[in-house]
């Protein structure tokens, strides 16, 4: 069941690593100072994702963490590239344009959370340092053939910087 928190008083879900299942993802309709002039009211359509803790609160609830995306996913800068790459890894361009989200709603993933303050508000807000499947949950990677068994073999990520040349700094 999905518990629905107030975030003006309830806690502010902590800083550091957590277990998050994706409740929900819903479009909402939010001022923007970047609307198209096609936009009669200054508002454009951003996804709402809902996510909450396994772990709950001290008074029993859970945490919720929120995240707000455009609608559009390829560009490499874009929250909704950015977001649905970590969700589902192995995501491209074919297979957005065919996502049904709601394949990715119940699903667990683990997050690092950090807390940033808002310059215009100076309010503290929630902030994802990276989103990952729990494997063990059978949350797959994606490829253009469709989803890849979680027992496959995946090769390694090389270490930042690395460009495969071995000879040292000397």
């Amino acid at each position: 069941m999905y518990i629905k928190i107030d975030t003006s008083t309830d806690a502010l879900i902590p800083t550091g690593t957590h277990i998050i299942r994706l409740q929900s993802c819903e479009i909402k309709r939010v001022n923007s100072q970047y609307a198209p002039a096609s936009s009669t009211d200054g508002k454009v359509d951003k996804l709402l994702w809902r996510f909450t803790t396994e772990t709950p609160a001290p008074d029993g609830q859970v945490y919720e963490y929120v995240h707000f995306t455009g609608t559009a996913y390829g560009n490499d800068r874009a929250a909704l590239t950015l977001l649905l790459d970590q969700l589902a890894p192995g995501m491209n361009r074919a297979i957005a344009a065919k996502l049904d989200i709601n394949t990715l709603v119940g699903k667990r993933y683990r997050t690092r959370i950090v807390h940033k303050t808002i310059a215009a508000t100076g309010k503290v807000a929630a902030q994802h340092v990276f989103i990952e499947p729990v494997e063990d949950e059978g949350t797959p990677a994606v490829s253009p053939s469709g989803p890849v068994p979680p027992t496959s073999n995946k090769p390694a990520l090389a270490a930042p910087f690395d460009d495969g040349d071995d000879t040292s700094w000397n």
